[in-house]
């Protein structure tokens, strides 16, 4: 597969052909496991001023191969792009499979690069730990019970609430419970 190349624009420096180039980096660098991307990419006096395994790109390179042994099937999403100037700030959902584990594991970043004269220059970068996921990702869930007879149904929906509110430090959903009477008072608060 040959690798992805920053679209063409008027302006190469500009802000939107540089979010273009950081967008095409991470495809190649990540989704396609091409180490020759920071060859192409990446300026000789490139500096990672927040690497796990220092400022140079070769480290870099390193630290990716490293990554795709364990964790083959690794790929990055740009969730979303910001570029004024020379800089792009980029958040980014990594998700892999640890191939000794064979479990599922994803963590998200947030990144920031310099990019003049169309060579990344610079790097600063925060990312959350990796965890392990579950095989689906799951929905949220309703803030109704599930509309069925019987009260075991109900107290299953509202032990599952109870169970996710003490994994939350925040406040869980309250599920309240409709009036007794017409369709129209359901979803708000009976009388006590």
């Amino acid at each position: 597969m040959p690798p992805a190349t920053p679209p063409t624009a008027d302006d190469p420096t500009g802000p939107e052909w540089n979010k273009q180039f950081v967008i095409a980096h991470f495809d190649d660098f990540v989704n396609r496991q091409d180490l020759g991307a920071i060859d192409r990419n990446m300026a000789a006096d490139f500096s990672d001023h927040d690497g796990p395994n220092g400022r140079s790109a070769d480290r870099d390179r390193r630290m990716m191969a490293g990554m795709y042994a364990v964790m083959p099937d690794l790929r990055v999403e740009v969730l979303s792009a910001v570029a004024e100037g020379e800089f792009v700030i980029v958040r980014n959902q990594w998700t892999g499979t640890n191939a000794q584990t064979g479990k599922r594991v994803e963590f998200h970043g947030f990144v920031q690069w310099r990019v003049r004269d169309g060579k990344i220059t610079e790097r600063w970068a925060t990312v959350m730990p990796p965890h392990e996921t579950a095989a689906e990702t799951p929905r949220w869930w309703p803030l109704a019970p599930p509309r069925t007879r019987g009260r075991r149904r109900r107290r299953e929906f509202l032990t599952v609430l109870s169970d996710r509110a003490r994994c939350r430090p925040r406040r869980a959903p309250v599920y309240v419970r409709p009036c007794r009477g017409s369709a129209g008072t359901a979803g708000k608060r009976s009388p006590r």
